[in-house]
């Protein structure tokens, strides 16, 4: 079971030991207002940290160690989006739009993550521009990373059917060659690999 804790040099956000450089921009009046409710979690390799499809309450801040961010597929199948380490905000798009987790975080090493409740942080954008414009900086990096994992990807899979391609081509044309040879030779029977294959069959390839 997880439990919520404050982590030794984070009880208070003013005077947090931890804080990431894009809270380091705001006043004690907004620190104060991110602080309401907040807590953290220590989590060990392997644990669940965000589960997807599940509701979207808090924006995460990782603290230390390396986590793992992967979308749910079909047939246990997972995408591996990216790796994060100190100081990655998580959450997702689902935060401003249907408030859902739309991945799944995992802890690749002993981690620690601080949960700041999401409305005490939207709150916070829309008094400090500076801090706004910096989280819209680590999404659009975030946009990038993704646009590129995509394309990689794309790149592998076209690459994969072009070889799935030729190598089938490849063996039907190794097979024919062999049947020809069979067939021309006089000692085709029924109970050779290419029973099916005709002389005239063969003459047209």
């Amino acid at each position: 079971m997880i439990s919520k804790t404050q982590i030794e040099g984070c009880e208070d956000c003013n005077e947090c030991l931890n804080r990431a450089p894009y809270f380091k921009i705001l006043s004690p009046e907004e620190l104060e207002i991110m602080n309401k409710d907040r807590y953290s979690v220590r989590y060990k390799a392997g644990e669940m940290i965000l589960k997807q499809g599940t509701s979207a309450t808090h924006v995460l801040s990782l603290i230390d160690g390396i986590v793992k961010i992967y979308i749910e597929g079909m047939g246990d199948r997972n995408l591996l989006l990216n790796l994060q380490k100190p100081w990655a905000l998580m959450g997702g798009p689902g935060l401003h739009t249907d408030r859902k987790i739309h991945y799944s975080v995992s802890a690749l090493t002993d981690v620690s993550i601080c949960f700041i409740v999401l409305d005490n942080f939207n709150k916070v954008m829309t008094m400090n521009c500076r801090f706004a414009n910096q989280l819209i900086g680590h999404v659009s990096n975030q946009a990038v990373i993704l646009f590129d994992k995509m394309i990689s990807l794309t790149q592998k899979q076209k690459h994969g059917r072009k070889f799935i391609v030729w190598s089938a081509t490849t063996r039907f044309t190794d097979a024919m060659q062999e049947a020809r040879k069979i067939i021309l030779s006089g000692k085709y029977s029924t109970a050779d690999p290419y029973p099916g294959w005709t002389i005239g069959f063969l003459a047209r390839r």
